[in-house]
Formats: C-alpha cells, sequence, structure tokens
C-alpha cells in the first residue's frame, strides 16, 4: 500500500536563509501582512563568527556581531515573523508554484527569496595524515569553543575574515599565530594595527602544506618564502581561506552547470537572491539587510502579478 503524500504548507513567500539578508525579507513580509515563512538552522547566519560590526549604520562605536543577530531575530520574531529553524533539502517548480523539501515535509509558495549565503572553501593542497582529529580544524570561530584560554590556535589566511577571527581567539583567551601565503596581509589596516596589539603573531610568506596528529591536538607543517619547512603545534586550525556562493538550491532547480545570477532578480519568475550569495566579496551585514528588503519588496510586486495572472510561466520562460 503506498501512503499518499500530504499536501504541502501554503505560503506567499517563503525564504531560505536566516541571516541578516532573510531577516530583513521577513520583517518586511510580517510588516506587509504577507504568509511566509524563513527557514534557517543557525539564525543571524555569518553574524555569529564575526566579532565587531563597525560599518552598520546608526552604531557609530560599532556592534558586536552576535548582539546585532540577536537585535535581528528579536526583532523580527516580536513582528510575528514566521522562523522555521530547519534546513532545506531541496527546491524544485510545479504548475502550482515552488516547492521546498524541509526535513520530510513540503512547503509551497509562488515566489521564493533565496539567502542561503555561502561556504567556506575546503583546504586545498594539504596532505591530512592519518589519525588526524577532523574536529580540530573548523573554518568559523562559530565552531570554536568560547573558552579557548591557552589553548594555541593557528589562523590560517590573510583577508578580512582570518584577522577578525584572530581577535576573537584572543579575545577568548587562545595563544594564536596567523600565518598567511603573501607576504603582506591583505586586511584592512585597522584589523591588522589591531592583531599586532593584542599580540597575535604573524608568519608572512608561509604555506600550510600537511596535518599530522600531535597528542590531542595538531602538527601543523608549513612551507616557508624560501621553500624550507617548519612546524607548528596547535589545538586549533581555523583555516580563513575564502567562501563560495551555497548555490546547491540553485543548482537543483536550474542544472549543475547552470551560473547563478549576480543580482537580487533571477530569469525564474518569483525567485529571488539575496545577500553573500550574490554579492561577491562585498559580504557586509548592511548589503544583505538591504538586499532582503529589496526582494521582499520585488515577491510583494510578484505576488500582485501573479494574483492578476495565475498562470504564470514556468521557471526560465519568457
Amino acid at each position: 500500500m503506498v501512503c499518499a503524500q500530504s499536501d504541502p504548507v501554503q505560503r506567499d513567500v517563503l525564504v531560505v536563509g536566516a541571516g541578516p539578508a532573510g531577516l530583513a525579507a521577513g520583517i518586511h513580509l510580517a510588516r506587509a501582512r504577507i504568509p511566509h515563512a524563513v527557514f534557517g538552522l543557525r539564525l543571524g547566519g555569518l553574524l555569529l563568527s564575526a566579532g565587531l560590526v563597525e560599518c552598520y549604520p546608526g552604531f557609530p562605536g560599532g556592534l558586536l556581531a552576535a548582539d546585532l543577530a540577536a537585535r535581528m531575530v528579536g526583532q523580527a520574531r516580536g513582528l510575528g515573523v514566521c522562523i522555521e529553524q530547519a534546513g532545506v533539502d531541496g527546491l524544485s517548480w510545479t504548475r502550482a508554484g515552488y516547492r521546498l523539501q524541509v526535513q520530510g515535509a513540503s512547503w509551497q509558495a509562488p515566489a521564493v527569496i533565496l539567502a542561503t549565503g555561502t561556504l567556506p572553501r575546503p583546504l586545498a593542497d594539504v596532505e591530512l595524515a592519518a589519525g588526524v582529529d577532523a574536529r580540530r580544524v573548523v573554518h568559523e570561530t562559530a565552531d570554536l569553543p568560547l573558552d579557548l584560554s591557552g589553548a594555541r590556535t593557528i589562523v590560517s589566511g590573510g583577508g578580512d575574515a582570518a584577522f577578525d577571527s584572530a581577535l576573537q581567539c584572543v579575545a577568548r583567551g587562545a595563544q594564536v599565530v596567523l600565518i598567511m601565503r603573501g607576504d603582506r596581509p591583505r586586511a584592512l589596516a585597522l584589523l591588522v594595527e589591531r592583531a599586532r596589539q593584542a599580540g597575535v603573531g604573524l608568519r608572512a610568506g608561509c604555506q600550510l602544506r600537511r596535518l599530522g596528529p600531535h597528542g590531542a591536538g595538531l602538527a601543523v607543517g608549513l612551507e616557508g618564502p624560501g621553500g624550507e619547512p617548519s612546524e607548528l603545534v596547535a589545538d586549533w586550525l581555523l583555516a580563513c581561506h575564502g567562501r563560495e556562493p551555497a548555490m546547491c538550491l540553485w543548482h537543483g532547480l536550474a542544472s549543475s552547470h547552470a551560473r547563478g545570477p549576480r543580482q537580487v532578480e533571477s530569469h525564474y519568475p518569483g525567485l529571488f537572491m539575496a545577500g553573500d550569495l550574490v554579492r561577491g566579496e562585498c559580504r557586509y551585514a548592511a548589503v544583505a539587510a538591504g538586499d532582503g528588503l529589496r526582494c521582499a519588496k520585488l515577491a510583494e510586486a510578484h505576488l500582485e502579478r501573479y494574483r492578476a495572472r495565475p498562470s504564470d510561466p514556468s521557471p526560465g520562460s519568457t
């Protein structure tokens, strides 16, 4: 006997991602009384791995990223944003609209906002020896213990994220060495200056080559500027080697080879992209929040057209 699949949960707009972009979209949809749902496993997104936010308008002294995330989530909940703390497994199209698969359930809507953010690039050209504890290698500070008192922590990378992460590790009590491939940092001069003042050890021109076990920690093999090998011992390795847009839902709908749009409006009717998913290296909370609001307004306009002409074309048609 084959059991019939339960009917999908119907909404007007579904938002995938609960970082600044997704939450901003949800806030507008709630204020506009548009039936919606916002899906995300980590409420606040990458803000949970950032340190001090200093370029968000209205906070001249800066604001801890975790506090900004908490403010956004609190505002959304206060306005009645429907937040589903769950991951989305798939996105597809039916003649009735877009359909999301969420932990065994189906949700359906005429409009979808993808605000899925980015994923860290994996370690490349690094030999992993047998016995390495993979849990000791992370890509975001949110995956590190809050108390790092005395922990030897290596941060690999030369950009803003690496220096910001190094400062956070110091604030948690860690002894930090930052290694970078280039001969000079690519981060804001302000972050580099703060790292030096905080006692972060900087090693330029070093390539991460090998990870091996060392007791409960790691033996980190490096290649210096002249090719000479060296080794550091660490309790944690935080790899900040860049991030890529999280396009799996897009590729599931389009194709594995289809290039994603670089603007909030896609060529799929009722499908919009927000925040880090389309902004390349311009990853700022203020930019993401603005994208989320714009996508919500575009989705609202799409709904008006959809209701006036229910036989909306299928995705990709013009």
